[in-house]
């Protein structure tokens, strides 16, 4: 099998510390999607990757392809950008930690996905340098999960009946089924799954997919949307993520 040489920009998804110096890397690199790499003597030499390989970095990374179906050969790494006003804020790091585990999670190895790549670096740029208040950070959260379910062709329906494409309205009752969406009272099945939504709740999460602040929203309002966000996760992954207890910790 040839050997390829990649040189491209990619931001840092997680990294593992293998034996006593070495480090294996997940990067979601421009033009090749997500990528396993093996950085040798990373641990070993504080010079080699200078502080590259870490959490909220923006690298150009050079590694040697020889086989998919084994880990690249990671040779260098040089921090392009760095998110520090994210580091300062554990609200911030927690967000941010959640949106990279979703990314890790929605990447595909070999595939590019440049619009996910940006998606993320515009995220970390937002979270950075963007307000503080929690109803804001929350709006760039919910913001970020939506576009990237969204990306990844998993969004459900929000705005309409999932199953008659009626508009959501107050005139009817509305439960969200994760693997549907938004589903009126005239289509529910007996005994289907999926819990019972009020309409701002289902209008606030469609606003915030189209990338629209819309009108402020009651706190019970944002409350009902983070757990039918939740259940919208749960449902594409089969499972929590595992940074999900932190975002808890902030939203809550």
């Amino acid at each position: 099998m040839p050997r390829l040489d990649v040189c491209a920009p990619a931001i840092v998804l997680r990294t593992v510390d293998y034996g006593d110096r070495d480090r294996i890397v997940t990067l979601l690199v421009a033009g090749h999607g997500r990528r396993g790499a093996m950085a040798k003597s990373a641990r070993a030499s504080k010079k080699r990757f200078a502080g590259a390989l870490e959490p909220l970095r923006v690298i150009e990374a050079s590694y040697i392809d020889r086989d998919p179906s084994r880990l690249a050969t990671l040779t260098s790494a040089e921090v392009i950008e760095h998110f520090a006003g994210v580091e300062s804020s554990f609200d911030k790091t927690s967000l941010a930690s959640y949106a990279t585990e979703l990314t890790r999670e929605l990447a595909r190895d070999g595939v590019p996905d440049d619009d996910l790549l940006n998606l993320l670096v515009g995220h970390f740029r937002a979270l950075s340098t963007g307000a503080e208040t929690l109803d804001t950070l929350e709006d760039l959260h919910t913001t970020f999960v939506l576009r990237a379910i969204d990306g990844a062709g998993f969004l459900p329906a929000l705005a309409v009946c999932a199953r008659c494409h009626r508009d959501v309205d107050a005139s009817t009752q509305w439960r969200f089924v994760p693997e549907a969406g938004a589903v009126c009272a005239a289509c529910r099945r007996p005994g289907a799954s999926g819990a019972e939504v009020m309409p701002p709740t289902l209008r606030f999460l469609a606003d915030r997919a189209l990338r629209s602040s819309g009108a402020p929203d009651a706190p019970h309002v944002r409350v009902r949307a983070r757990s039918v966000l939740r259940d919208m996760v749960r449902g594409m992954l089969g499972r929590d993520l595992k940074s999900a207890h932190f975002l808890d910790m902030v939203l809550r």
